[in-house]
């Protein structure tokens, strides 16, 4: 499991190299890419300052799921013994 995520996570970054080095030419920028770069930035701006608030909130979601898939990988891992040392079977012969 943690090589595929590895491996996502790889070819994200393989992507992202990929897309730098493309967006990079030497040629000058239409209008429409000029008025679209403000308005990334734009929005850039004003997400950094919402992302103050928001990235601790994001990064304890991501930890707290991490969390529980690790535990539902050790309670899996405990299940598989079996359990003979149950009271279920003993209710039904109480008088």
């Amino acid at each position: 499991m943690i090589n595929n995520l590895l491996f996502v996570f790889g070819c994200f970054i393989f992507i992202g190299l990929l897309i730098l080095l493309v967006s990079t030419s030497e040629r000058q920028p239409t209008r429409q890419q000029i008025r679209n770069q403000q308005k990334m930035r734009r929005w850039w701006r004003s997400f950094k300052r919402e992302g103050e608030m928001m990235l601790p909130f994001i990064l304890g979601v991501i930890i707290l799921g991490f969390v529980g898939y690790i535990a539902t990988q050790l309670w899996n891992l405990g299940s598989r013994v079996p359990h003979f040392g149950t009271l279920g079977h003993k209710i039904g012969n109480v008088v």
